[in-house]
């Protein structure tokens, strides 16, 4: 976009803040939308939206045509995230949810490594970046099949939602998921919502930055950076996925937050060790920040299952809503101290991490996990004799 259409670098940082307001002030509605109006509407409609980012940054004249992206993008997002978690979590016996969960981000951590050298080779095909919109016409098109397919795969139900409601009715409705969570001792991961961003947010536009300008990695390194991550992610995933299923959810994230604290740390000291080929150990840092990734399967297990599978879609929209409340200004807060000291986002980072959010998942989170046994001893005291 700035070579092609002349924007600003700056711009980017601007438009990612409109993207993180305008999900903000929706998400509520789309998790409200997805529970009230369906979850299979809801979900085409938010994938409907995803359809038109490409058309507008294939014909769109000028940069500024992009901002209808970026706002796009987040309605989209804020109508597809709730639905889309409402719909796949029910889908999946609860004594393997986080196994498929690994499954199935193992699938997409494997088309994002493959697609974008691909992207990139048939830029480079067609002529270079002034070629791009040739590109996203593509896309475009492509993704016009893929919904159209959709809407014929998934069964949209019919709309269910009663007349003469309100934006009060949501709220509401967001009140008792509230409680309903807080009964089922799901408060951890309010608490987990809020202070996650302040540890990630604050160091992760960085981390490129900080790699290049400390470790001086030859350039085929830091290409390599990100295949290392992916790498280490799928090496994990599903044995994770699998040890959460047998041995607990929260027993696997409080087993991966070290090694995600451990990663940091020799990132922020190993540049200071005199040896010719210190930037290698960029690799070994990304490889182990990958492999720490994997306890999304678990997070995502134990996140969901402190609701009735009803509230899943308001539940999936107030945690992010939540996380975006903190995420902005501890993007802020990254960038006022990396002008200070480019150390100071990742140690803050670090500190955030290890006494607040760690703390949290250690004493509070909820194990979910039911062994079959005892799920079936649930179910014959309940029923009625």
């Amino acid at each position: 976009m700035t070579r092609v259409l002349g924007a600003d670098e700056a711009v980017f940082g601007y438009l990612a803040a409109l993207q993180s307001a305008v999900l903000l002030a929706s998400i509520l509605f789309g998790g409200w939308l997805a529970d009230n109006w369906g979850r299979r509407n809801a979900f085409l409609l938010g994938a409907g939206l995803q359809v038109l980012q490409p058309l507008v940054m294939a014909v769109m004249p000028s940069w500024e045509y992009v901002v209808m992206v970026y706002v796009v993008g987040a309605l989209s997002s804020s109508m597809l995230q709730p639905a889309m978690i409402a719909l796949y979590i029910p889908s999946m016996e609860k004594g393997v949810r986080a196994t498929k969960i690994s499954y199935v981000t193992l699938f997409t951590t494997i088309a994002n490594t493959v697609i974008p050298p691909l992207g990139a080779y048939s830029v480079d095909v067609l002529g270079g970046l002034s070629q791009m919109r040739i590109i996203f016409l593509l896309q475009f098109f492509l993704q016009c099949i893929a919904w159209a397919y959709t809407t014929k795969l998934v069964d949209r139900g019919s709309p269910h939602v009663k007349r003469g409601r309100s934006a009060h009715d949501m709220w509401r409705e967001m009140k008792a998921t509230f409680k309903v969570a807080k009964e089922n001792h799901g408060l951890g991961w309010v608490w987990i919502s809020l202070i996650g961003p302040l540890a990630y947010s604050v160091c992760n536009p960085f981390w490129i930055l900080f790699a290049a300008d400390r470790y001086l990695p030859p350039i085929v390194v830091i290409g390599l950076l990100t295949t290392t991550y992916s790498l280490g992610g799928m090496l994990t995933l599903v044995p994770v996925g699998r040890y959460s299923d047998r041995r607990g959810r929260i027993r696997a994230i409080k087993f991966l937050r070290p090694i995600a604290f451990a990663a940091q740390t020799l990132f922020l000291v190993g540049y200071r060790l005199e040896w010719e080929l210190i930037y290698l150990l960029l690799l070994v840092v990304w490889g182990l920040r990958g492999a720490s990734s994997a306890c999304s399967s678990p997070c995502q297990s134990a996140s969901n299952e402190v609701v009735p599978e009803r509230f899943l879609g308001r539940w999936t929209a107030l945690k992010t809503f939540l996380s975006s409340l903190t995420s902005i200004p501890a993007g802020i807060l990254g960038s006022i101290l990396w002008n200070i000291d480019p150390t100071l986002p990742f140690i803050c980072g670090l500190i955030i991490d290890i006494t607040l959010r760690y703390p949290v998942v250690y004493f509070k989170l909820p194990e979910t996990l039911i062994k079959p046994e005892e799920e079936a001893m649930e179910t014959s005291e309940r029923t009625p004799k």
